[in-house]
């Protein structure tokens, strides 16, 4: 029954704390990823009509960015408990069919986007799968209450990132891609972290406490 709760524990941690970083990141990823894309890329024959196919491409794979973090944590409990090994495989096989499926469907309306979307979806459907063979797995997992805190964290980094988009967009920031993408990733940081602390969301506890160990 210990080993039961340690590992319901961990993997809820786990869960929490990767749920907590890379929503605001893929969300930051999103929003500003022309300015992201501009300041890196948009040099010499780079122009932009280049810049806005790269950033749309980016801001899908953002989007899929979710799903990879969330594989690495929802495959553990197979291994773990070396049952159900056949899982994570399954999961895999489903995910790379619906990567095919959906990429060569959209590929002649979409482009290059169709990869990106496949992939996105692809990874994410392995995601789901794999979780919710977690749950078989892990005595006492409550995905539902994982699934809420992921909501409200969702919700106030679309909030943050809101805020930061308008902010760089109404100012001057916006005629320097890097200027405008590297402050609005800060206000996004600031705002997130404290609507956290005002909505009472736990999950951003943790990764106040390992940033306070490492300082």
């Amino acid at each position: 029954a210990d080993d039961h709760g340690a590992m319901r524990a961990t993997f809820e941690r786990t869960v929490r704390v990767v749920s907590a970083l890379i929503l605001p990141a893929a969300a930051v990823l999103i929003v500003f990823a022309q300015r992201i894309v501009a300041a890196l890329y948009q040099h010499g024959a780079f122009d932009a009509r280049d810049t806005g196919a790269t950033a749309a491409i980016m801001q899908i794979y953002a989007i899929g960015l979710i799903g990879q973090v969330l594989v690495s944590v929802a495959v553990q409990p197979s291994f773990a408990t070396r049952r159900d090994l056949w899982r994570p495989f399954a999961a895999a096989a489903a995910g790379l069919a619906v990567t095919v499926a959906v990429g060569a469907s959209l590929l002649g309306v979409l482009g290059a986007r169709a990869l990106a979307l496949g992939n996105a979806t692809g990874i994410i459907t392995m995601a789901v799968l794999l979780l919710l063979g977690a749950r078989r797995q892990v005595v006492g997992l409550d995905l539902g209450r994982l699934a809420l805190g992921a909501a409200r964290l969702t919700v106030i980094a679309v909030l943050s990132v809101a805020a930061a988009w308008a902010t760089v967009t109404v100012t001057s920031l916006h005629e320097i891609p890097a200027l405008g993408a590297a402050v609005g990733a800060l206000i996004v940081l600031l705002l997130y972290v404290g609507l956290c602390r005002v909505a009472g969301a736990p999950e951003i506890e943790p990764v106040l406490d390992a940033a306070a160990v490492m300082r």
